[in-house]
């Protein structure tokens, strides 16, 4: 990296960083801290500020994180326009009239329910695809590895077992976040438990690490709600943190097992620790950085990798591309969509799949 490089990776510090001071000042004028805009800036201030501080030898243009601060300050108007005292007097009077809206049976079962058809979905799935269960049991890496490959080259048949599966995961892990509160320590356990199974499962056969933290992401909203509306507003606590920290000790071998399915295990120890580090680092940091160059590429017009871009306004296509397609718009898109990668001296690559693009 250049000198003017390291400038702007300083640059780009301070703005992640006042991301976090709007976060605080959102915090003080909501007095929560899980206020909508407030989740949302303390969000992209983690997205941008570890990525920026933990991997220093890699560029980024600080125009691609003032606009994205730009795009938080926009989000976090309506912030200021809300009379909070209001809301929090509104959610004191349901306390009051329905103490225990998430505690009843019908969420309770219907969570378990839809957790046993993901399971059965997944099994149809691979059925549909010929793969058998008892050759993940034999062989889990290999047999892991090969579904990758077919999934990479386009020989997986979409199928509505696969569409209903994830659907169903998502909302399970709603409720699931919204019951959990109000359960005896095993019944809490054992929801904990069958809201992460499936997106493990899919993590190790699948090699698909995403739908774990998406999962994650919904399961949390439903505990934030369920807190929100017992008249929490804290956005962590005590008893969270020891779930988060006992999560990553229990779900880090699954991801290590994920990234081993794709076959880099099989050289020396040596080359396996070395590949991990840059699956690691790659997926906890790249996107940013992909998104950075990408950013530089749209609006600057210079940038390290090539992409691929429409010419005209998309007017939200990319965002919104399964609406915009059942309304019968055909846009042709390009497969770097899909396909291109940010990679800068094999240090970390990744995809571009940021929101803002």
């Amino acid at each position: 990296m250049t000198e003017e490089d390291y400038i702007f990776k300083v640059a780009s510090i301070g703005f992640s960083l006042a991301m976090l001071l709007s976060a605080y000042i959102l915090k003080t004028k909501c007095r929560s801290w899980v206020a909508p805009p407030v989740v949302f800036s303390l969000f992209w201030f983690f997205f941008t500020f570890f990525p920026l501080v933990v991997m220093t030898n890699v560029p980024s243009n600080p125009m691609a994180t003032l606009y994205i601060f730009a795009c938080t300050l926009a989000f976090s108007i309506p912030a200021f326009l809300t009379n909070w005292n209001s809301a929090r007097e509104a959610n004191h009077c349901k306390q009051t009239t329905s103490p225990n809206l998430y505690n009843n049976q019908i969420l309770t079962l219907g969570f378990f329910s839809m957790q046993g058809i993901v399971i059965l979905c997944m099994l149809a799935n691979l059925a549909i695809q010929g793969y058998s269960p008892y050759e993940f049991v034999t062989d889990l890496i290999g047999t892991a590895n090969r579904y990758l490959s077919d999934r990479y080259n386009g020989h997986i048949e979409p199928n509505i077992f696969a569409q209903i599966g994830v659907i169903l995961n998502y909302t399970a892990n709603c409720i699931g976040g919204l019951i959990i509160a109000n359960k005896s320590n095993i019944k809490r356990a054992l929801i904990f438990l069958c809201s992460f199974i499936p997106a493990g499962l899919h993590m190790v056969i699948y090699a698909d690490k995403g739908t774990l933290f998406l999962c994650a992401a919904f399961f949390y909203s439903g505990v934030l709600v369920a807190r929100m509306h017992a008249g929490s507003y804290s956005l962590t606590n005590k008893v969270t943190n020891k779930v988060i920290f006992l999560s990553v000790i229990l779900l880090f071998p699954i991801l290590i097992a994920s990234f081993l399915a794709r076959g880099i295990g099989e050289g020396t120890i040596e080359e396996t620790i070395k590949k991990l580090e840059f699956y690691l680092s790659s997926y906890a940091f790249g996107s940013f950085y992909a998104f950075s160059d990408w950013f530089s590429s749209v609006y600057l017009g210079y940038s390290n990798m090539e992409y691929a871009l429409l010419k005209q306004n998309t007017y939200g296509l990319y965002t919104f591309m399964a609406i915009f397609k059942a309304m019968g718009n055909t846009t042709y898109i390009p497969e770097g969509y899909y396909d291109e990668y940010y990679n800068y001296h094999n240090i970390i690559q990744s995809n571009i799949y940021t929101m803002f693009r």
